[in-house]
């Protein structure tokens, strides 16, 4: 027996660095471990050149599995080894624009690093290294910082200046003085440079302020402390604000005017101190740039003096005095004795002035005496001036003048008529003295102005008032209208009864504006009369002040009566023939006749006849109208008659199937005979038989006058009386049904009626079992007259189920399948039966499988359609995650198959490099972290179902902490 012995089992297992040190390096360090097989081992890294040692080193970030061989060749592959890249390292910084101050060392650079490995250590521009990423307490200057990290990997920031911000500095530019003495409206402005963002002011100390302006200053001393954003501060130099010299004012004062309430007093300002020149105001009063104030009046007076400045200064008040005011009054006679006499006189008297007074009235010469005498009537002015000069000017005084005595004359200019007394005349006086007196020609006197019953001639009268005074009128002359005389001029009458005579009335004398009435009856302001009949006239004419005169009596005659006659000699003999006459005849009136005769808007016009006959006159009513020499005319009428036009009547028959007529005919002259080939035969009868070969009569008929009718055709088609209608009373229900019902009527004829659709022949009028589509019926009646009617049965739409969508259901179970669809034709609404007991168009989480659907629409229709819902992969099949970090931070810790919930049915074991089982679960769910296991390299075997089929997946694992 020869035992042949089994070599341990070859296995192997590699580990490694989990990462390089530095982003992309090349220091990393693989190890195998190997047990089994046969003496010693040659080692491959994914397939490169074997070497005898289980260290590989320098590697470089990847994915790494190495092949062992033993010294019989055996060979057994390694776990797969991920050796990762650590993130790569990044820096960035960011600073403070600049320090706070000029030449200050405040500024902060803050270091933003990721990546790279563990904490990391900073250097700023190649000095001490520090932990915090922070630099405080820097000046301006240029940096730039050296990040690195626990493997020694580094990487520089950008570079970074920290500026220096202008050096802040501040001047004054201040008033040079106050405007005046001890005031305080002095203002000062600072003006800086450099610093950083806005400024605030303090004066002498003082709180701090936004503006850089300080106003209401008084004289002094002045410095500005000036503060920026950011703190930084600066004084000014000190400016000095001065203060002006005082106002000094003394007054020269005119002690009184030179009269009462003159106003020629002066003031004279005398002025020092103060700056440049100088502005004056009195009382208040507006300034001026003299010093001196002239034409005063007495009263207080204060002067308020102003400089350049705007500084002022007020005297005290100074009084100017008045001396006694000159007055004086006048005493006169209130007016002359008479109108424009001059026999009045003043006095005057005087009080106050100054020494001896002096008197001139209007103007006129000073004089020493006070009187004034033999003055007019008028407006009286005394002006008195004492030894100083002052004069005064007495109140006016009027002397009147008593009104001037004038008298109007209103005076009738006439007597109403002629020779009558009753004119009057009215003097009106007015002005003079007292009552007045007036006499017509020296002989008549009276105490008023009023004369009545005054004859035509020359008058004038005087007027006396109580004091003499005397005005007498001009002439005065009343004349005399002439006597009224009437000449009257007659018109006959044109025609007889006509009205239309006139009389003419010529008038002369009198005082006009006539008014004429006509034998006492008809007044007119018209001196015409119109519209007279046959008599005898007489006028009487009155003038506008009434006085009268009558005419001689005048006479208006009418002309003999115009008459005549017409006359329809003959008539038409057939309607429309123009054969006809007729006469007219005139007598009275006033001869030379004329006929005018009118028919049918034409006119046709006859002159010098007394009679007239017309011929070839067609029916109708005629006019004529005679006129005489006068113009006066008459109206006659009369009508010339024709016969009515003849007219054809007729009747259809239809016998035995024959089409036959019976023509009749009215109008015309009676007597009439038909034809019914258009004039060619006829005969007395009416009656036409077996037409059948003519498509259309032409008919006439004749009376006794051989008067012949208007032709009247006639289809031969129209004959025939039976007509038929036919209704639809139902369309066929449901699309391919021969279900229509149809109704027949029919009309005319004679009873009964048969009905015949193609080869089919009816005795009931209501049709059933018809298709859809256009059918044509023919109905005779008993005599076999034929009728044809057409109807039309609606073709229903057919009932339609269009698939719209469908979706598969997914072949693991899931009822996620769906069928939409479209229903259109029939008539709706529809009715839905699937064969899962659904009822909508629309169904969704179907199982797959076959399904059935009937549709009834709302006439009962029925459709089913069949469809089928297929099995399909739908989801994504799972996806394994390889690498997991179950250190608790959140972040991949939990071993995780992608899309592993769409499939529950699932078995997930894990093994370790050995083949020991360290893991399993049924329905994975990704809630395992792997917390127990060791770092390293594991195995997987996932089996889900898919589509009713197990399938397996497996693959390595890689645990980190």
């Amino acid at each position: 027996e020869v035992m042949i012995a089994n070599p341990d089992l070859l296995e192997a297992s590699a580990s490694a660095d989990l990462q390089v040190s530095c982003f992309d390096a090349s220091d990393a360090t693989l190890t195998i471990v190997a047990t089994g097989g046969t003496g010693s081992y040659t080692y491959s890294l994914n397939g490169g050149t074997p070497q005898l040692s289980n260290v590989f080193e320098n590697l470089s970030a990847g994915s790494y599995t190495v092949e062992v061989v033993d010294e019989m060749g055996c060979s057994v592959l390694t776990n797969e080894v991920m050796i990762s890249n650590p993130d790569l390292l990044e820096a960035s910084a960011s600073a403070d624009f600049q320090v706070s101050c000029f030449d200050a060392s405040d500024a902060t650079l803050t270091v933003l690093a990721t990546g790279g490995t563990g904490s990391y250590t900073y250097i700023l521009n190649g000095g001490t290294p520090q932990l915090s990423n922070v630099f405080e307490n820097l000046s301006a200057g240029n940096y730039t910082v050296e990040v690195v990290d626990e493997m020694g990997c580094s990487v520089l920031t950008n570079e970074l200046i920290i500026n220096n911000p202008p050096i802040l500095s501040a001047e004054i530019i201040a008033d040079p003085q106050v405007s005046c003495y001890n005031c305080s409206d002095a203002s000062l402005s600072v003006f800086v440079s450099g610093g950083t963002g806005d400024y605030q002011y303090s004066l002498n100390g003082g709180d701090y302020q936004s503006s850089n302006t300080f106003t209401g200053l008084a004289a002094g001393l002045y410095k500005v402390e000036v503060i920026d954003e950011m703190g930084c501060t600066t004084s000014s130099e000190y400016v000095e604000i001065l203060n002006p010299e005082s106002i000094r004012v003394d007054l020269d004062v005119d002690t009184q005017v030179s009269c009462f309430n003159s106003s020629d007093a002066s003031i004279v300002v005398n002025v020092s101190g103060g700056t440049g020149e100088f502005q004056y105001s009195l009382n208040g009063g507006d300034y001026q740039s003299s010093n001196t104030f002239t034409g005063l009046a007495p009263g207080l007076y204060k002067v308020e003096v102003v400089d350049e400045m705007g500084c002022t200064t007020s005297t005290e008040y100074v009084e100017i005095q008045n001396p006694e005011a000159l007055i004086a009054n006048l005493n006169a006679d209130s007016q002359v004795s008479c109108f424009n006499s001059s026999d009045a006189s003043i006095v005057v008297n005087v009080f106050g002035g100054t020494g001896s007074i002096l008197y001139s009235l209007n103007g006129g010469e000073y004089q020493p005496n006070g009187s004034f005498n033999n003055l007019t009537a008028g407006e009286y002015t005394v002006v008195v001036m004492d030894e100083m000069g002052c004069e005064y000017e007495a109140e006016s005084v009027f002397v009147d003048n008593p009104s001037e005595l004038q008298v109007t004359v209103n005076a009738d200019p006439q007597v109403s008529c002629y020779q009558s007394y009753d004119a009057s005349i009215l003097v009106e006086a007015t002005g003079g003295t007292g009552d007045l007196t007036y006499v017509l020609n020296g002989s008549i006197s009276q105490s008023d102005g009023l004369f009545e019953n005054i004859p035509a001639g020359y008058h004038n009268v005087i007027v006396t008032d109580e004091n003499g005074c005397v005005v007498e009128t001009e002439d005065i002359i009343i004349s005399s209208p002439s006597p009224i005389v009437i000449n009257t001029i007659a018109t006959d009458m044109l025609c007889h009864d006509s009205e239309d005579g006139t009389i003419e009335v010529d008038v002369v004398g009198g005082n006009g504006n006539y008014t004429y009435l006509l034998n006492g009856e008809v007044s007119q302001e018209n001196n015409m009369f119109i519209g007279l009949s046959n008599g005898e006239y007489s006028v009487v004419v009155t003038d506008e002040n009434g006085c009268s005169a009558t005419s001689e009596p005048t006479y208006v005659r009418s002309p003999q009566k115009l008459e005549g006659n017409l006359e329809a000699r003959s008539q038409v003999t057939c309607y429309g023939m123009n054969d006809g006459a007729l006469s007219v005849e005139a007598w009275g009136g006033t001869g030379d006749y004329s006929f005018v005769m009118s028919y049918a808007g034409d006119l046709f016009d006859i002159d010098d006849r007394s009679s007239y006959i017309w011929e070839n006159l067609g029916a109708g009513n005629y006019s004529v109208t005679v006129t005489d020499g006068n113009g006066c005319s008459i109206a006659l009428s009369d009508e010339i008659e024709t016969p009515s036009p003849i007219t054809i009547l007729y009747e259809p028959r239809c016998i035995a199937g024959v089409i036959s007529i019976d023509i009749d005919a009215v109008g015309g002259n009676g007597g009439y005979h038909f034809s019914i080939d258009g004039g060619q035969n006829y005969q007395s009868s009416g009656f036409f038989t077996d037409l059948i070969d003519q498509s259309t009569l032409h008919v006439y008929a004749t009376d006794m006058n051989n008067c012949v009718s208007q032709e009247f055709a006639i289809p031969v088609s129209s004959l025939n009386t039976l007509e038929a209608y036919a209704n639809v009373v139902n369309d066929n229900m449901c699309y391919g049904l021969n279900d229509a019902i149809v109704e027949i009527e029919a009309l005319g004829g004679v009873p009964p009626y048969s009905y015949q659709i193609g080869d089919m022949v009816y005795t009931d009028n209501v049709l059933t079992q018809l298709p859809a589509g256009e059918i044509d019926v023919l109905v005779r009646d008993s005599n076999g007259c034929p009728a044809e009617t057409e109807v039309y049965v609606e073709v229903g739409e057919p009932l339609e189920v269009e698939l719209v969508s469908k979706t598969n259901a997914d072949c693991n179970g899931n009822n996620d399948g769906s069928l939409e669809l479209e229903l259109y034709g029939g008539n709706a609404p529809y009715e839905l039966e699937w064969s899962n007991g659904l009822t909508d168009a629309n169904v969704y989480n179907l199982n797959a499988g076959p399904y059935t659907l009937t549709v009834t629409d709302l006439r009962g229709c029925e459709t089913t359609h069949d469809f089928i819902v297929d099995s399909e992969q739908i989801y994504d099949v799972p996806e394994v995650n390889n690498v997991f970090t179950p250190n608790n931070d959140g972040i991949n810790d939990f071993f995780v198959i992608d899309n592993i919930e769409l499939y529950p049915d699932n078995e997930l074991v894990v093994l370790n490099r050995w083949g020991n089982e360290v893991y399993t679960k049924q329905s994975y769910d990704n809630s395992w972290n792997g917390s127990s296991l060791s770092e390293g390299t594991y195995f997987y075997i996932l089996t889900v179902k898919m589509c009713e089929e197990y399938k397996t997946i497996n693959g390595y694992i890689t645990i980190l902490e």
